[in-house]
């Protein structure tokens, strides 16, 4: 996914038409900072803008001090819904990808050893409303996998038609699906064959895209 964190801050100019979500009111801070630069970004289903600033960042029960966002105050509005309340996002990818050209928060946490490695999982319970989803910082919960941990090297992903170069994505090759302990499902090429494709993980949307 994106490398880039914003908020909504509180002064936007859409906070009546969108009185389901939480604001970001930087005036409760004395770490904020603008940087008189502006910020936007836009993915498949609009786009927010507004200003870079930094402030410190609380995850969890642990700050990070500094941390470079967007503070947005124009949001496509057919990104908001009171069924998917969405207050801000915050981008997991590689720095390489943020539209500023701005350390990721997990390189953030990472500089000021908050962890130990660049590194993010999901735990996932059953069921949508179900307790006891989390995500984790750093070195995964061995614990919460019931059959290990396999590790897989990311590779360099290029779209063929984009004249970009190719980035880091969370991107990783596959040879082969299994779904109930059947392997004949093959998405790269003739079933059982050794023919590896890329496949890009993205945490962001529900899907795995090949």
């Amino acid at each position: 996914g994106s490398a880039d964190l914003w908020v909504i801050g509180s002064t936007s100019p859409l906070r009546p038409q969108l009185s389901f979500l939480r604001f970001y009111n930087h005036s409760n801070s004395l770490n904020y900072q603008r940087l008189n630069r502006s910020f936007s970004i836009e993915y498949g289903r609009g786009k927010c803008e507004g200003d870079l600033v930094t402030d410190s960042v609380t995850v969890g029960s642990s700050t990070v001090h500094g941390q470079v966002f967007g503070e947005v105050f124009n949001v496509t509005l057919s990104i908001e819904s009171a069924d998917e309340p969405i207050d801000g996002i915050m981008g997991l990818g590689f720095s390489t990808l943020a539209m500023h050209h701005q350390p990721s928060i997990l390189d953030t946490f990472k500089t000021q050893n908050m962890i130990s490695r660049r590194a993010f999982s999901f735990i996932l319970s059953k069921g949508v409303d179900a307790a006891g989803s989390a995500i984790v910082f750093g070195e995964p919960d061995e614990d919460e996998s019931k059959n290990g941990i396999n590790w897989f090297d990311v590779v360099r992903y290029k779209i063929d038609s984009s004249p970009s170069p190719a980035h880091y994505l969370w991107t990783i090759p596959l040879q082969t699906v299994a779904i109930d302990d059947d392997t004949s499902v093959s998405f790269c090429g003739v079933p059982g064959s050794q023919s590896a494709c890329t496949a890009l993980l993205d945490t962001g949307t529900s899907f795995v895209l090949l």
